[in-house]
């Protein structure tokens, strides 16, 4: 067992809006310069006539820009009448933190612009940028994938769309990865409610299929790449299975098939600073942590006591032990993973460091933020969740 110094955090909320469609995911851009950029998608389901809105929008707090698009106004639906629809909305908008009158940190949120789109299950802006021009990626409820434009407009930044598969079948769209984290290859992969995956290759604006292929027999939840070899693909589905699969050998048999989640498997990512660790989260309310050097069982198994829908991994090297969890009802929570304690005991190779328990329903959506200024030096997250339609930013406070 190796022991290091522990940093335990008071979560301080900073802002809180309830949009018009139920809230499911938040993405913070990655850029340099753009990381006080960010999104949320929303989804809904609309009766035949369109009209049925689960909530009306709040109106903005006083301290945001007065001149700033209406989030969920109602004014670009465009419903088909004649059938049930899932709707959503791309909420863009941009976060400053400033010093109020008593000298404390507050964080504004200003409007870039609000999307009318099918019911979105995912979003994930391109790691890096491409030709150097900054791409974000959507997953909707129609079986679709769009990836827009980052646009600098001089004033503000806008999203411009540039590509978009046309699904002729009636699955879902559940999860989106890029494989350009580490490397330079520009391929999407999604998973299907169907079960099946497609990888496709962005290039040039456009989007083409490069592999389509049944990998589980129920709702396949995640799929993600192994941003440190990007020929392998792991997936996760409603069927508690957790495969890998090598694209280089075929997409006929997956390279593993792992069994040790209970229930449907969520959420997949690999650690972005450490190429043999990755990170599985699932309804069994099981955060999982594995070697990928021996996948006969996962290295620590930690209860969190909530379904897993959402982990992340710190983006930044200097808190690569650090991984956030949305864990459906029991809340949003950071933990500490020590893998040279691995071994010694569960208690010391994972600890929990924050936990958020402001939000009144699902925790479906987190993320983490790397912007900061001189009014805030705080790590800042991102938390959404679905029925209460709320999205909160709040900063991590060591104690």
């Amino acid at each position: 067992m190796s022991e290091r110094p522990i940093t335990y955090y008071t979560p301080n909320t900073q802002y809180e809006y309830k949009a018009v469609y139920c809230t499911d995911v938040v993405e913070f851009c990655p850029y340099q310069g753009n990381e006080d950029l960010f999104v949320i998608g929303t989804y809904e389901v609309l009766e035949s006539s369109g009209n049925i809105i689960s909530e009306a929008v709040d109106d903005l707090p006083d301290d945001n820009d007065s001149n700033d698009n209406e989030i969920g106004s109602e004014d670009d639906d465009d419903d088909d009448e004649n059938s049930i629809k899932r709707t959503g909305r791309l909420l863009f908008q941009r976060i400053e933190a400033i010093k109020d009158d008593s000298n404390k940190t507050k964080i504004k949120v200003h409007n870039n612009t609000s999307l009318s789109t099918p019911a979105i299950f995912d979003l994930k802006w391109s790691y890096q940028k491409i030709n150097n021009i900054g791409y974000l990626g959507m997953a909707d409820a129609i079986g679709n994938v769009t990836v827009y434009k980052l646009v600098n407009n001089g004033n503000h930044y806008d999203l411009e769309k540039v590509a978009n598969t046309d699904n002729p079948t009636s699955e879902l769209c559940c999860s989106l990865d890029w494989s350009n984290r580490i490397g330079n290859n520009t391929d999407i992969v999604v998973s299907r409610s169907n079960g099946y995956l497609t990888r496709y290759n962005f290039s040039n604006n456009g989007i083409n299929q490069l592999n389509h292929w049944e990998g589980h027999k129920f709702e396949a939840w995640s799929a993600a790449f192994d941003q440190w070899n990007t020929n392998i693909i792991y997936s996760g589905a409603d069927d508690c299975l957790f495969k890998g699969w090598d694209t280089r050998m075929g997409t006929t048999t997956p390279t593993f098939v792992n069994k040790k989640h209970d229930a449907g498997v969520c959420t997949i990512q690999v650690n972005p600073h450490n190429e043999n660790i990755m990170a599985t989260g699932s309804y069994d309310t099981y955060l999982n942590i594995w070697d990928k050097r021996n996948m006969a069982k996962p290295i620590i198994h930690h209860c969190t006591e909530g379904g897993v829908w959402k982990i992340k991994w710190h983006p930044r090297l200097e808190k690569k032990n650090y991984i956030a969890a949305a864990c459906m009802y029991n809340g949003f929570h950071i933990y500490d993973i020590n893998l040279n304690s691995v071994g010694g005991g569960e208690e010391d190779a994972i600890k929990e460091i924050c936990t958020y328990d402001k939000h009144e329903s699902i925790a479906y959506g987190v993320d983490w933020c790397q912007y900061e200024n001189e009014n805030c030096s705080n790590q800042i997250i991102g938390t959404c969740s679905f029925y209460d339609h709320l999205f909160h930013i709040w900063e991590m406070e060591a104690i």
